[in-house]
């Protein structure tokens, strides 16, 4: 096919099918709307980052040698399937997004997609660190129950009491600092029975104070404690809380004091 026959094809067809050209405010308005979506799946990403952060430095690797099971169980029990498939889907809806702009196409996609991946992980982790991931991880497990029980969320796993398993929010403390009131995730109140033996070395605890246990229900309402952990260890910076966090390494002592607390209920 010659030239001048493609321009006679091409002239046929716009006439047959009435094929009108687009105002130019429209092509400015896919553009802008394509560059919207790939800044907020940008910042959707970065939230991801944020929360799986937060929740891979919280994976209780502080409990773990009291949870009976092999290293590589634990790790896979803990990772945050869920976001790092939204945090998949979101880069691609970005770089799809920015890819398909007026210039997108001059980006090459390996390099870009680096980049794209970088500031966001740049921003979760500053997220992180001011308690971002905290209050967001918080706030879907308050409002979305579903949540609580996705793989890699720590919420789930410490909502069995039956198993030696609670936490929640102290409510207040009493009994000459021997046990406390407490409100779980659900919203269940729990009389705890701790004392010094329920407290890892070095830990106190507050009113309001957010904790997890390992120890064994001993009534309706009531549980005994043979570990009181912060539920926080990372991911609320101190100048913020006040509080100091931090992964302890567990010693021998407390180990066997664990053990024995935790045998007492077999």
């Amino acid at each position: 096919m010659n030239e001048k026959d493609f321009a006679e094809k091409v002239l046929n067809k716009i006439e047959n099918e009435h094929i009108e050209p687009k105002p130019r405010w429209s092509f400015f308005v896919v553009h802008y709307m394509l560059w919207s979506a790939g800044i907020f799946a940008a910042l959707l990403l970065s939230v991801a980052v944020t929360l799986i952060v937060f929740l891979v430095a919280n994976n209780e690797w502080d409990v773990y040698p009291f949870l009976g099971i092999g290293v590589f169980s634990f790790i896979l029990s803990t990772i945050p399937y869920i976001w790092i498939v939204m945090a998949c889907v979101f880069l691609g809806v970005t770089v799809y997004n920015v890819r398909h702009t007026r210039n997108g196409y001059q980006y090459n996609t390996v390099p870009f997609a680096v980049i794209v991946l970088g500031i966001p992980v740049i921003l979760g982790g500053v997220w992180f660190m001011v308690g971002i991931g905290d209050s967001v991880d918080d706030a879907l497990a308050k409002h979305m129950s579903i949540y609580r029980y996705m793989p890699g969320v720590r919420h789930a796993k410490w909502d069995m009491p039956e198993s030696g398993f609670l936490a929640g929010e102290i409510m207040s403390i009493a009994d000459a600092s021997a046990s406390f009131m407490l409100k779980d995730f659900r919203g269940r109140e729990w009389r705890v029975m701790f004392g010094d033996a329920g407290l890892a070395e070095g830990q106190s605890v507050e009113e309001y104070m957010r904790v997890r246990m390992i120890g064994r229900k001993t009534g309706e309402k009531e549980f005994t404690a043979c570990v009181v952990h912060p539920w926080i260890i990372y991911g609320r910076a101190r100048q913020f809380t006040g509080m100091d966090y931090g992964v302890r390494t567990v010693s021998e002592r407390e180990r066997v004091r664990v053990a024995e607390c935790l045998s007492r209920g077999m």
